[in-house]
């Protein structure tokens, strides 16, 4: 009897197990499509809805956006913008110093580089936070929005700020 109640007892915890990671993937799902839905709408949405992962803190929303373009102007809030390569990177800034891709190359984590002389506009004049994507979800999900991401209320700390001469400054935080 022991031995029934056992073998009883571990199925229902295997279908508890089971049924549970389905319904998350349902809700996740859900959450992915509506969190993107916003995205394309210009519209900020929760970075971890969209990778599924409660570690990637803070907003997004599409950098070429009205609602963007705002929130930079009128926020003092510090603001990162996620790139799918290298080569949306380039696109985006007049000119990009040689030891950016050097410290892009060398960091085992995602570090903000501030770059200065944005092509676009209002991003030009200040400098400007930069990540190129080194995890596929967040690749994929710029590429699906075809345009940077800013990111708002993220946990990354440390800043390297470069000049267009080259001149390097860290910033904490």
């Amino acid at each position: 009897m022991v031995l029934h109640d056992q073998a009883n007892s571990d199925i229902s915890m295997f279908l508890f197990d089971f049924l549970s990671k389905k319904h998350h993937f349902r809700f996740m799902n859900g959450t992915y499509e509506k969190a993107l839905q916003q995205l394309l709408n210009g519209e900020f949405a929760p970075l971890s809805h969209l990778t599924g992962n409660p570690a990637n803190s803070g907003d997004v929303c599409a950098a070429t956006s009205e609602t963007a373009k705002e929130y930079f102007k009128n926020s003092s809030e510090k603001v990162a913008l996620i790139f799918q390569n290298e080569a949306s990177l380039e696109r985006f800034f007049k000119e990009v110093p040689e030891v950016a891709w050097d410290l892009f190359g060398a960091a085992d984590k995602h570090i903000i580089v501030e770059l200065e002389g944005a092509n676009q506009m209002p991003y030009g004049d200040d400098y400007v936070g930069c990540i190129v994507a080194t995890d596929q979800k967040i690749s994929n999900i710029v590429g699906r929005v075809k345009a940077p991401l800013m990111i708002v209320g993220g946990a990354i700390k440390t800043r390297i700020r470069l000049s267009v001469k080259g001149q390097v400054k860290i910033i904490a935080g």
